[in-house]
């Protein structure tokens, strides 16, 4: 694995966001949501996110934790602007990161 050191890692810019919308994605390759994701001070961006293990009733309101400073990227016709962080789980699904209490969007993890 490679290291990487701390000026590398500072340059990432991790926020807390609240999701607020969810659509079906269905010209994805694997089963995902398109997830528009609230960053407070009129930040709202989109990004497509493999996460079906949820409902997209739990997902509306939930906080999670993104990368926001990483270009826009194509998926299959529709530009995500921001990376939604999860960690897999052992079905193959994927668990979403999120603060365990309530912050403020926009507030900068490190």
């Amino acid at each position: 694995m490679t290291t990487v050191d701390y000026e590398n890692f500072a340059n990432l810019k991790l926020q807390t966001g609240t999701i607020v919308e969810i659509d079906d994605f269905k010209r994805a390759r694997n089963p995902s949501y398109k997830v528009k994701v609230d960053f407070g001070n009129e930040d709202v961006r989109w990004s497509s996110a493999q996460i079906t293990r949820y409902a997209k009733e739990e997902l509306i309101g939930k906080q999670v934790i993104c990368i926001t400073n990483l270009p826009e990227r194509n998926i299959a016709g529709f530009m995500s602007q921001m990376l939604i962080l999860g960690v897999p789980d052992e079905d193959g699904g994927t668990i979403l990161l999120s603060p365990d209490l309530a912050v403020n969007n926009g507030v900068q993890v490190f």
